[in-house]
């Protein structure tokens, strides 16, 4: 396994994911896709530079939704959730803007 020592004090990369000195992944600093085993979301991302939780849902992998100004904290906390559905209808949805984007 190749890993590269990046700038940002703690961090490694290890085959294109971002982990901190824990060892645990950085799920912020990727900007990867992020595959869940989930009955509800088929995959998300959150940009940090534009502060945007992307989603798409098993129901309907032909469109994207774009939720605004959500805090990186908020990602962080589905990201590490039991259930990435449950957080979501909980903690973001309705609670932030949005737009549907068709693929």
């Amino acid at each position: 396994m190749e890993c590269v020592i990046i700038g940002i004090i703690g961090t490694v990369e290890r085959n294109n994911m971002l982990f901190n000195h824990y060892g645990r992944l950085n799920p912020v600093q990727t900007n990867h896709w992020f595959y869940p085993d989930s009955t509800n979301i088929y995959r998300y991302k959150y940009v940090r530079s534009s502060r945007t939780l992307q989603i798409v849902f098993k129901s309907n992998i032909y469109a994207k939704y774009v939720y605004y100004y959500v805090p990186e904290r908020k990602f962080r906390e589905m990201f590490y959730a039991d259930s990435k559905g449950k957080y979501f209808h909980k903690n973001i949805k309705g609670q932030f803007e949005w737009d549907k984007i068709n693929l």
